[in-house]
């Protein structure tokens, strides 16, 4: 699935969504907030 559709399907159900261009970005979002789920690509760039 890609994100777009993900962020399709989970925003109207009242998801919050943030998402990340690479490993990095993701670590430091994470750091900023505590997600109740992380859905990740294990194969990111930069991770």
């Amino acid at each position: 699935m890609t994100r777009d559709l993900l962020r399709m399907m989970l925003t109207p159900s009242g998801f919050e969504i943030h998402e990340a261009e690479d490993g990095l970005d993701a670590l430091e979002k994470i750091g900023s907030f505590m997600p109740d789920i992380v859905l990740l690509d294990v194969m990111m760039p930069n991770m």
